[in-house]
């Protein structure tokens, strides 16, 4: 029987990775390795592909039993994109502050000067796919293609910049799909290598052309209130505990209460505590299909501290209460 703790933390991402694979089951076959592990604070597998020779893409799926903190810090020429395909997890950097990484999220590293943390929490997957190199074998790997000059273009104005810094936002429709096409790939393992390569080239070329075609047209304030505002569902996720009231989350972001809540109306389509009432929701829907947790734990992560206010708020969102919604898309087919 594996001793569940409730928290653990490391000192760094190679330390997370070691603790989580090095005594794992390891197969090599069609041009990539998987590892998996149950490692008593989580499960995890991850499968490394290598492309062109010397870019990895990583697919990477973990279920945490405990909350799981990991500080990252990059001094070194470093690239990395990465999808989320299913769940969440947060991300604290030292120039943007708390962010969701959601499904649909697109995370983007620049090559200097990162520092932050991520935080698994406990009983909610996440699956992501990424490539990972260093910037030179980046340029390389460009080189190659015979995209060299457009590629520095594009990273000058985007990666490169001085003061630049990782983010997260919604992936546009085009680079999703290709995600998705990679997620969802059956192609036999002798198959898979040269198809995963195309869908880089699909996604890099993309975002060549979005960062050039835009290089010209600075942020305006308008741009700018909204990086901000995008913001808040993290904050508020990262503090359910204790949430800050409206004028504590405007002064944190240095904004104006009034154009605060109308941004985020616009930007999200709801309330700023509505939206996040309706993601604690989701969130607890989700623990009732994933988890054998009782509904008054589950109301309880979700940030409720009475079970039947949170039983209300789940039936007026989903139409039946929480047991039962548990039973009925349990049992369906």
């Amino acid at each position: 029987m594996i001793s569940r703790k409730t928290s653990v933390s490391f000192k760094n991402p190679s330390e997370f990775m070691r603790a989580m694979f090095e005594n794992g089951n390891t197969v090599a076959s069609g041009g990539d390795i998987v590892s998996s592990r149950d490692a008593g604070f989580a499960s995890a597998q991850i499968a490394t592909y290598r492309l062109f020779g010397l870019l990895e893409m990583n697919m990477f799926e973990i279920m945490p039993y405990a909350d799981i903190r990991v500080p990252y810090e990059f001094e070194c020429d470093n690239f990395e994109i990465a999808y989320g395909v299913e769940g969440s997890f947060f991300i604290h950097t030292n120039s943007h502050g708390n962010s969701v990484f959601n499904a649909n999220g697109l995370y983007l590293s620049p090559a200097f000067n990162v520092r932050g943390e991520e935080a698994y929490h406990r009983d909610q997957v996440f699956k992501t796919i990424s490539f990972n190199a260093s910037g030179s074998i980046m340029d390389a790997v460009m080189d190659r293609l015979g995209w060299g000059r457009l590629w520095h273009d594009a990273a000058d104005n985007s990666l490169r910049g001085k003061g630049a810094s990782s983010c997260v936002a919604a992936a546009p429709a085009d680079i999703s799909a290709s995600f998705l096409q990679i997620a969802a790939c059956d192609y036999p393992d002798r198959c898979k290598l040269p198809f995963f390569e195309s869908k880089f080239m699909e996604i890099i070329s993309r975002f060549i052309a979005s960062e050039l075609s835009g290089r010209d047209a600075p942020p305006d304030a308008g741009q700018l209130e909204d990086s901000r505002i995008k913001k808040i569902p993290g904050i508020l996720m990262e503090r359910s505990d204790s949430p800050p009231s409206i004028p504590e989350l405007a002064r944190d972001l240095s904004m104006n209460t009034t154009t605060m809540k109308r941004g985020f109306k616009r930007i999200f389509g709801e309330p700023i505590y509505e939206h996040h009432r309706n993601m604690r929701l989701e969130l607890a829907a989700a623990n009732l299909l994933d988890t054998n947790k009782s509904v008054f734990e589950i109301s309880m992560d979700a940030g409720y501290s009475d079970c039947g206010n949170f039983c209300r708020a789940f039936k007026k969102r989903y139409g039946i209460p929480p047991g039962q919604y548990r039973r009925r898309v349990a049992a369906s087919p």
